[in-house]
């Protein structure tokens, strides 16, 4: 996991343990800033503007290796810089001093090396963005990949059952594949501007960025209106008939979630783990590169991923490559995932993600809502997850509510597109239904509380006999937990029965017990009885004294019995 040298010289924390006699550049570079923790330093420097960076990183050694951190300046450029970015320089700092400064002479920039400053929050990034892949991340390969698979065996053996498959034949044909070069599509999207991550940027700069960039977690063009802006691409593929049954489509092109997107990505880009929006499915076609996936079931969250009870935030590592280094084990090994509400049917300790395409778990067919609707939860299991690495020309599948992450091995292009199909869609209007109360939860379009209304009257008008089915599997279902409710009545009266049968006899047994007790005791105290007698006897030779006193001991332990014994029979009967 070796990475080269960082250019300031930043060494990770645990270095300066190793290099005891090594000087410190942080205490007496920071000054009275020092005392204050690394977080709380970045913190305010992205506070501050450029002017005030630069005059600032003129103080010292520490603090010109801090002002560099160059995601200080990308927050610049991409919160601050008018007119967006023109023309990439290389790295944040310079890219945004080329904008701003008129005369900046790029590339004169030479870093300095600072001796002495150890910090993790500021090594981790570069680690991260300059590190190779460790190979056994790429030896796991457990997802399905089947080609000539008619539409009617895909829906029973992947769909159904809610299970991920790769399909490497249905866009094999696809003119995208020979004619998506980099001049074609610069060409394409000559004068406009594409969506990269949420800022809106001419391809030509961007794909000088994603060339040389040192980003921990690159940019990534995630272009939903590619559509618009390069219509020429439309007829470049084509939806695979396995998923041409999109039933968000009775809302019209305008009305419906967003759902279809053009991904342009370099080496180390990708999308951390997230669930599709509103309980879809999707299918992601590679045009150029390779993707690594790594896919958790429906109620599995992965390790290091923290999700909100409602399910509309979730919070993961800043960094698919950090993902890598401190979960991926834990991960393999089936470890610290989470399950849904105590539901072990989900995903199971030690168990794999799901079989092969012959039929998952009932539990992988939910997706994932959140805990309200019984789905997400917080109890611990340990599952491992399903991986595979996609290539060009290949199409995954991915089921509803499935966690997924992607990760770009080379300079990667892919289409890909969320749907609803007659399989799924009980899950979606379910999920919708309650997303009409939770904000946050539905995407994708105006108006997202009425989604679910505005869907149910499209299938009405347009699909009718989706929604009638649909209508009686939910008919079905309730039937079959009122018989359900109904049969635990039967057994709980039932079971109370037999206990009111038992009762007599419990209590008659009890008495037997007792009973046996009571005359245990009394042959005891009749044994105790006559070895006192036998006892006085021997002592006193027969006189009289000794004969009264033996008498009155007689009479004495007789009294003790009969007290014993009344009052053993009074605490009986009481």
């Amino acid at each position: 996991m070796a990475c080269p040298p960082h250019p300031y010289g930043i060494q990770p924390l645990g270095q300066r343990y190793l290099e005891p006699g090594a000087p410190d550049a942080r205490t007496p570079g920071l000054g009275r800033l020092a005392p204050l923790s690394d977080e709380v330093l970045l913190a305010l420097l992205y506070a501050l503007p450029a002017a005030d960076l630069q005059r600032l990183g003129a103080c010292s050694r520490a603090l010109y290796a801090f002002v560099h951190y160059d995601e200080l300046w990308k927050a610049l450029v991409l919160e601050g810089l008018e007119g967006g970015i023109q023309s990439w320089h290389g790295s944040w700092r310079a890219t945004y001093l080329a904008h701003t400064q008129p005369g900046y002479a790029v590339g004169s920039h030479r870093p300095i090396a600072v001796r002495g400053l150890y910090s993790d929050l500021l090594h981790q990034p570069w680690r991260c963005a300059t590190m190779d892949l460790e190979p056994e991340w790429l030896e796991v390969d457990n997802v399905d990949r089947v080609s000539g698979l008619s539409v009617e065996e895909f829906r029973r053996r992947y769909e159904e059952p809610n299970c991920p498959v790769v399909l490497t034949d249905v866009a094999r044909d696809w003119p995208a594949l020979k004619k998506w070069t980099r001049p074609y599509l610069l060409q394409a999207f000559a004068g406009r501007e594409v969506i990269v991550g949420n800022a809106p940027m001419r391809l030509s700069p961007y794909l000088a960025y994603a060339d040389s960039n040192t980003d921990e977690m690159p940019l990534y063009m995630f272009d939903k209106a590619f559509t618009l802006a390069a219509p020429q691409l439309v007829g470049d593929y084509s939806v695979p008939p396995h998923f041409a049954d999109d039933l968000f489509a009775v809302l019209g092109e305008e009305a419906r979630p967003d759902y279809r997107w053009l991904i342009i990505g370099p080496r180390g880009s990708g999308s951390s783990f997230h669930v599709d929006p509103n309980a879809t499915s999707a299918w992601n076609a590679v045009v150029t590169g390779t993707k690594k996936w790594v896919l958790f079931p429906p109620g599995c969250v992965p390790p290091g991923i923290h999700v909100s009870s409602d399910g509309a935030d979730v919070a993961a590592p800043v960094s698919l490559m950090e993902w890598f280094l401190n979960y991926y084990d834990t991960a393999r090994r089936g470890g610290d995932s989470i399950g849904s509400d105590g539901d072990s049917s989900g995903c199971e300790d030690g168990a794999e993600a799901a079989p092969n395409g012959h039929g998952a778990p009932r539990a992988h067919s939910r997706a994932v809502l959140p805990r309200r609707v019984g789905v997400l939860g917080g109890t611990a299991r340990r599952v491992r997850p399903l991986e595979c690495v996609v290539r060009a020309g290949e199409t995954i599948f991915v089921p509803s509510g499935w966690f997924h992450m992607v990760l770009n091995l080379e300079d990667s292009v892919a289409v890909t597109q969320n749907f609803v199909s007659p399989v799924g869609v009980d899950t979606v209007l379910a999920y919708l239904r309650t997303g009409s109360n939770v904000p946050g939860l539905v995407s994708g379009c105006d108006h997202r509380a009425e989604l679910h209304g505005r869907f149910l009257a499209a299938l009405q008008e347009h699909r009718p006999e989706v929604l009638a089915a649909h209508e009686a599997r939910a008919a079905a279902r309730r039937e079959r937990a009122k018989q359900d409710g109904r049969l635990g009545r039967i057994f709980r009266e039932a079971a109370a029965a037999h206990g009111k049968q038992r009762q007599p006899q419990q209590e008659q047994e009890q008495q037997q017990q007792q009973q046996q007790q009571q005359q245990q005791q009394q042959q005891q105290q009749q044994q105790q009885q006559q070895q006192q007698q036998q006892a006085a006897s021997k002592a006193g030779g027969g006189g009289d004294g000794d004969d009264a006193a033996g008498t009155r001991g007689a009479a004495a332990a007789e009294e003790q019995q009969q007290e014993q014994s009344t009052g053993f029979a009074f605490n009986f009967a009481f």
